[in-house]
Order: structure tokens, then sequence, then C-alpha cells
């Protein structure tokens, strides 16, 4: 049959071997990187004698679009202030746009138009295959209803202690 040396035999096994590592260690990642999102809340701790008004962002609501239409909408408890982030969301989308209230329902000023529901102007366009960070702060533009305004001017008309 075959005369193979011993030496001829341990090359062999050993280019198998190799080959092999390559091979395996060289394969394709068949994971592809998600897009997603994470809402973070820059707004700094705001003095109130209003009950739960500190800057965080109560109730989240966060928009998912392709194109004009609403595909899905996530919901968030609550986001705190100075830098307070979301948990991060896998989405299959091209845009968000996000609301949010400044009083939780446990609130007894929740009902009053000091905590209307405001979203932002911007529909934040996501980047594919990397998590997007949308952070809010006191320059975020935002609307409720007809009119427009910043953050900043919105808590200046909040009474203060």
């Amino acid at each position: 049959m075959f005369n193979l040396n011993s030496k001829t035999m341990k090359k062999a096994i050993y280019l198998i071997i190799l080959s092999s590592i390559v091979l395996f260690s060289c394969k394709k990642d068949e994971k592809t990187v998600k897009t997603s999102y994470q809402i973070i809340n820059n707004n700094e701790f705001i003095s109130s004698t209003v009950q739960y008004f500190n800057g965080t962002l109560w109730e989240v609501v966060i928009f998912c679009f392709n194109g004009d239409e609403v595909i899905r909408q996530d919901n968030i408890k609550s986001i705190t202030y100075g830098g307070g982030k979301s948990d991060i969301k896998e989405i299959e989308c091209d845009k968000v746009k996000v609301s949010f209230q400044m009083l939780p329902t446990e609130s007894p000023n929740y009902d009053l138009s000091l905590n209307d529901r405001v979203f932002t102007v911007v529909t934040f366009p996501l980047i594919k295959g990397q998590n997007n960070e949308i952070v809010l702060d006191g320059k975020t533009m935002i609307q409720n209803h007809l009119k427009s305004g910043n953050l900043q001017s919105f808590f200046k008309t909040i009474p203060r202690p």
C-alpha cells in the first residue's frame, strides 16, 4: 500500500490540523449588527414647587417611522434627568420621533395644561447597523399642538421655590 515514513505522516497531520484551524477561524461572522436607539436625558435638575417636576421625562413614547408611516411605537415609563438613559432598543426603521410628558400619572398636577404631551420637532434619522444615541436636553426643540419652543424656555414658565 502506502509507504509513508513517520516524518511525512507528521507533516500531513500537521497541515490538516492547521488548515482546519484556519478554515474555522476565518468563517464569516453570521451575526449582523442590528440598528438600535437609546434615548438620553441630559436635562439638569430643576428646582420647582411642582411635585415630580425635576427634569425627568415621563411617559416617553418613541414613534418609529419608515418613510412617513409609523410602523411601531415604544413606551418607556421614565428617563431621569442628568444623563439618564433608556434601554437600548433594536429597531428596523428609518427614523424616530420622541414624545414625553413632564409629570407622571401620580402627580396631582397630571391633568393640568402644564403637562400636555410634547413632541420633538426633529424626527431623528437612524444610521443603519449601529446604536443611535438620541440626546434630549434644554435646547431640544419641542412642539405642543401648534406651538414650538425649546425645553429651556418651557422650564422658565414653571413656578420655582
